[in-house]
């Protein structure tokens, strides 16, 4: 949703259904609202740098918000980097992204603390 010019805002719902049953226990995910929102500026004609914001809580108690920015380069290439607080293993979050016509590649990079290893994240999309 786009209330003003340059701007988007959103929310989502998720593990809102009844818990799975494993073999021998049964597992609840845990229930979340996630809302958000960003803004983007022309930096000049070539560049704009968007900034985003956004919260999860939790059914269960928590809240965890979260910061990022990107700066894309004529709308082809983009530079990503974020913060989510209230995670146990993750905080820090890089990425690039390059978009051709329909086609778009992303990548980010996520550090885990306590020896979990990073998470790297290849994508890509087709826009029909």
């Amino acid at each position: 949703f786009s209330p003003v010019d340059n701007t988007m805002i959103g929310i989502a719902a998720g593990n809102l259904g009844s818990s799975s049953a494993m073999l021998y226990q049964r597992i609840t995910l845990p229930a979340y609202v996630r809302a958000g929102g960003s803004y983007t500026a022309s930096v000049d004609r070539n560049f704009f740098l968007t900034g985003f914001l956004g919260v999860v809580t939790y059914k269960s108690g928590g809240i965890s918000p979260s910061i990022g920015a990107d700066l894309s380069f004529q709308n082809m290439l983009d530079i990503r980097a974020g913060y989510g607080s209230g995670y146990d293993l993750t905080g820090l979050s890089y990425g690039a992204g390059i978009h051709y016509g329909f086609l778009r590649l992303d990548y980010s990079y996520i550090p885990m603390k306590l020896d979990f290893g990073n998470s790297q994240t290849f994508t890509l999309s087709f826009l029909l």
